[in-house]
């Protein structure tokens, strides 16, 4: 299992350009709303992405529920950014919100493991999550690991556009989340800005250079 994960991380990095991971980075960076659309597995992953956003300082949202999902896309304006996170790339309720949030005008990205899928048609930006090969039933477990393998390369690109932004906000939810944790637990020595900064720019060197 650790070896086909291995295998589709370089593939998924031999899939996505460059020039596609700054174009999102940058929709995403510059947008006054961010919406996710996701159901089912890919629902997590789209969940993770929103968090971070969040914690960054950026007007990130998301639904759980398919029928609020439409909703929200039927409010999207010209200028905000739509991101549709699907394994099949043909999940019915995905593709919809993707369509829709398009007609209105929304910037719509995907994060798909079907290059010629319904959902990746319907993206102005695509970035591509190496499918499995596996069979059995972690073959879902290993393409959510490539789904946020991609999700880590956006944060870090617009960690580093953000640079001092970023990181505080980072500290200013940080600093309050600490304090609901048990005394005694979680209290490791925490990295500097500075610290985080410079291995954000290494990580980014090295996706770069791979």
């Amino acid at each position: 299992m650790f070896e086909e994960n291995i295998e589709i991380l370089r593939e998924t990095l031999r899939l996505n350009s460059a020039v596609a991971l700054d174009s999102a980075a940058k929709a995403l960076g510059s947008a006054p709303r961010i919406v996710f659309f996701s159901i089912g597995l890919s629902y997590p992953v789209a969940f993770s992405i929103y968090a971070r956003l969040r914690f960054i300082g950026l007007p990130a949202a998301i639904e759980s529920d398919s029928h609020l999902q439409l909703a929200a896309a039927a409010e999207m304006k010209r200028g905000d950014v739509a991101m549709g996170i699907s394994l099949s790339g043909s999940t019915r309720e995905t593709v919809e919100c993707l369509r829709l949030s398009k007609e209105r005008g929304a910037k719509t990205i995907c994060i798909t493991n079907s290059i010629n899928s319904p959902l990746a048609r319907s993206a102005d930006i695509r970035l591509y999550a190496a499918p499995s090969e596996v069979k059995y039933f972690q073959a879902p477990l290993a393409s959510r690991v490539t789904q946020l393998a991609l999700a880590d390369a956006l944060l870090v690109i617009m960690g580093l556009r953000r640079k001092r932004k970023a990181l505080a906000h980072w500290d200013r939810a940080e600093e309050h989340l600490l304090k609901r944790r048990i005394d005694g637990f979680g209290s490791l020595e925490r990295p500097t800005g500075n610290q985080r900064m410079r291995r954000a720019e290494r990580s980014a060197a090295l996706s770069q250079r791979g």
